[in-house]
């Protein structure tokens, strides 16, 4: 399993990366925009990703609605995170297909948490 986390914020990469190395050994690539995200993700394969929705260059929506029109990452979890609690930001997301939704600044157990479940999820495919 490797994980793609996309967010501008040094500090939320940090610890996401920390804890997904950390408790389940998974590689961690990183990056702090979309544009980034889409060139990694046509260089490499990753088995799910963390993705901001506020970001300079590209934001996480834009991001996600290209990840969603190409074959090979049509499928890939996404993990939403967001600072905002905003409504219409989470409908359009929602509507792209995403995994799950983490609420900024990352917890400790929430991360665990929203890990697990898409492991367990890969795991039964």
């Amino acid at each position: 399993m490797k994980v793609l986390v996309c967010d501008d914020d040094p500090a939320s990469r940090l610890v996401i990366k920390r804890l997904i190395e950390g408790y389940f050994r998974y590689p961690v690539t990183e990056c702090g925009n979309g544009a980034d995200a889409l060139d990694l993700l046509a260089r490499d394969t990753y088995s799910f990703m963390f993705l901001d929705l506020t970001m300079p260059v590209m934001d996480g929506i834009e991001a996600l609605t290209k990840i969603r029109q190409t074959p090979e990452t049509r499928s890939l979890p996404v993990i939403i995170l967001s600072g905002e609690n905003d409504q219409e930001a989470i409908e359009r997301v929602l509507q792209l297909g995403i995994t799950d939704y983490l609420l900024k600044p990352p917890r400790t157990q929430a991360v665990l948490s929203k890990v697990e479940k898409v492991v367990s999820a890969l795991s039964r495919k």
